[in-house]
């Protein structure tokens, strides 16, 4: 009988252990954490959730650089889920470098990188500008599984009346 080790599962449960960590604000654990998890498991969409998870600490201690770094990570995994996209732009907030990445990301021709704009230029307080390019990526995109995300973002932030 072989003793075998099921890396995926593990990782998942070092997931676990760092978000339990983060909870309790023990960051350097959270951290190693979500590291082995990711060693574990380096290139899955599961550890698209172990890099994100990651970024969320970073950017709670202050390390928005860092926290930038995995988010662009967990994107490069899965640029399915819309949580995301929100967490990079709010490391771009934290690093005040919202207009640097506006004009990057506006001459990109990648759908996506209208999320990223919407979502910039809503941080910015440029909410109608913000607002219409979500919307124009939802019209332009209707098949894309994060259309979705920003949906229901869209409907979250913009009162019922101009619905």
């Amino acid at each position: 009988n072989i003793f075998e080790i099921d890396a995926a599962r593990n990782a998942s449960l070092h997931n676990n252990y760092g978000v339990n960590h983060l909870k309790e604000k023990n960051y350097y654990s959270a951290i190693k954490e979500f590291e082995i998890a990711i060693m574990l498991n380096p290139n899955t969409q599961a550890s698209a959730i172990y890099y994100n998870n990651l970024g969320k600490t970073y950017l709670k201690i202050g390390y928005a650089n860092l926290a930038e770094e995995s988010f662009d990570k967990a994107l490069r995994r899965n640029s399915t889920n819309f949580e995301y996209y929100q967490n990079l732009v709010a490391s771009y907030k934290s690093q005040n470098k919202l207009e640097k990445e506006l004009k990057k990301v506006i001459k990109d021709e990648k759908p996506v990188s209208k999320v990223i704009a919407g979502l910039i230029l809503i941080e910015m307080g440029k909410m109608e500008s913000g607002i219409n390019i979500l919307d124009e990526f939802c019209f332009e995109e209707p098949e894309m599984i994060l259309t979705k995300g920003v949906r229901n973002y869209l409907q979250s932030i913009v009162p019922n009346e101009f619905r």
